[in-house]
Parts: structure tokens; sequence; C-alpha cells
């Protein structure tokens, strides 16, 4: 496994903890707080391929 695959696995792995520990109402409000945040594209920005 490549660094840029062990990153991507473990980014993964901590949104996946995240969201399994809330309810549906929480994971609507992230949906929708997400889906108009610039946050995705910052996290892409740090990967280890830049």
């Amino acid at each position: 496994m490549t660094n840029i695959d062990s990153y991507a696995q473990a980014r993964i792995g901590f949104y996946e903890a995240r969201f399994q520990r809330e309810t549906t109402d929480q994971l609507v409000n992230d949906f929708n707080t997400l889906s108009a945040s610039r946050g995705w594209t910052a996290e892409r920005s740090t990967s280890p391929m830049h």
C-alpha cells in the first residue's frame, strides 16, 4: 500500500467512525452543512500527492 492509499484509508476510517455514531437527524444536518462547504477541497489539498 502506498502512502497515498494509507492516507486515504485513514481519512475514510475517520469519517466512517464519525458518521456511524450519528443519528439520522445529525447525518442530515451534516450533509446539508458539508454540501455547501469548500472543506472537501481543502481535505484533498492536504493529501500526500501535493
